[in-house]
């Protein structure tokens, strides 16, 4: 059997699945032995339609950075090109399609 590791570095958008079973999705800021630093980390929640994401903490400002850590990760990876894009357009209203910007 063939095993990929799949590596996310800082500037990625990556997803975490989470020891509680909740899925974030976030800018990786900076990575550290015990923790990652996040920008914008939003949930994934299913919705009838599809999928929806939303900011993970409504109590802090969505630009400050925010550390995760590694305790409480399952399992992290890169995240998908139709979900990044989701993401971007979730958090800064930017669309933006694999050949660049659309609005």
């Amino acid at each position: 059997m063939l095993i990929q590791k799949s590596k996310i570095s800082v500037g990625d958008i990556a997803s975490f699945k989470l020891n509680n079973g909740d899925e974030l999705v976030a800018k990786i800021e900076e990575i550290n032995q015990d923790t990652y630093t996040l920008s914008k980390p939003c949930l994934v929640v299913p919705i009838q339609q599809g999928i929806r994401l939303i900011q993970a903490m409504f109590s802090v400002d969505p630009d400050t950075s925010v550390e995760l850590s590694r305790q409480h990760i399952m399992i992290s990876a890169p995240t998908v090109d139709q979900m990044q894009q989701h993401y971007i357009k979730t958090t800064t209203g930017i669309a933006v399609s694999t050949t660049g910007i659309i609005s």
